[in-house]
């Protein structure tokens, strides 16, 4: 299947099961849907993260984070992602949130403070919106 065909699907499941929220976030769940944002917005430039932390956060849906902050030679990272979110689109949005973070990290090869939400964050947005329909922002609306 082309690419092209791919970024198509994705769309219409967001558009067919976006609402949907009767769904459980485990590691193979996110996994499986890492695997597919890889494909058609990195055109499978990331490496699976180290491991995704599911759990509930106080004050964020997400974060993506360096694996380990001093080595170099082996850019990889933790995604951490909430158990539940309103639904699906949601999730999606923050995976892809957390990925563009990741892009930074891994094939930008910066982390800085630059890296938050800064201009190399933001280059994503149209790519992200024309590859997916999805925003990409500073802030998720949860």
């Amino acid at each position: 299947m082309k690419k092209v065909d791919r970024r198509k699907r994705i769309k219409a499941h967001i558009k067919r099961k976006g609402e949907n929220c009767d769904f459980e976030i485990t590691e193979s769940f996110a996994l499986y849907w890492w695997h597919r944002l890889n494909d058609i917005i990195f055109d499978g430039a990331l490496t699976p993260p180290v491991r995704f932390e599911i759990r509930n956060f106080r004050d964020c849906g997400g974060w993506c984070k360096p694996y380990k902050w001093n080595n170099l030679n082996e850019r990889r990272v933790t995604i951490g992602l909430l158990r539940e979110y309103w639904d699906r689109k949601t999730f999606l949005i923050v995976l892809a949130h957390e990925m563009v973070h990741q892009w930074e990290w891994e094939v930008k090869a910066d982390w800085s403070a630059k890296v938050e939400h800064g201009t190399n964050f933001f280059s994503w947005k149209n790519k992200l919106k024309y590859r997916t329909g999805l925003p990409l922002d500073r802030h998720v609306d949860l």
